[in-house]
């Protein structure tokens, strides 16, 4: 299902995200605040309990991550071990649900949700 490449990211995203600790991706369907990871609403206090959340993009012919965690010179040595162990199992999760982007997918952007290089 390719996206409209005019449509807003933020309005329309590829897949709202949470990662677990463990590498685990959660779909948050619709919002990170309608579905976070088990129904846990604790999550969202500071740190979200180790949590990585964030949304995926297509704008033109470019998928971006985006990483609503913290930003990029404030990330911790274990959230980057976290965006490190989860981009693989994030990256499959796209596939499966968008077959044909894999492409796209294969040359994701990681961003922060200021637009810096994650």
């Amino acid at each position: 299902m390719e996206k409209d490449p005019h449509h807003h990211p933020h309005m329309a995203p590829l897949m709202i995200f949470w990662v677990a600790p463990d590498g685990r991706v959660f779909e948050a369907e619709g919002s990170h605040h309608k579905s976070p990871p088990n129904g846990d609403r604790g999550i969202f206090c500071p740190g979200h309990k180790g949590h990585w959340r964030g949304r995926a993009a297509q704008i033109s012919n470019a998928i971006y991550v985006v990483d609503y965690c913290k930003p990029a010179d404030t990330r911790s040595k274990s959230q980057l071990d976290l965006l490190a162990k989860a981009k693989d199992n994030l990256l499959n999760c796209l596939k499966l649900k968008y077959p044909d982007l894999q492409g796209e997918i294969d040359r994701a952007v990681f961003v922060d949700e200021y637009g810096r290089f994650v």
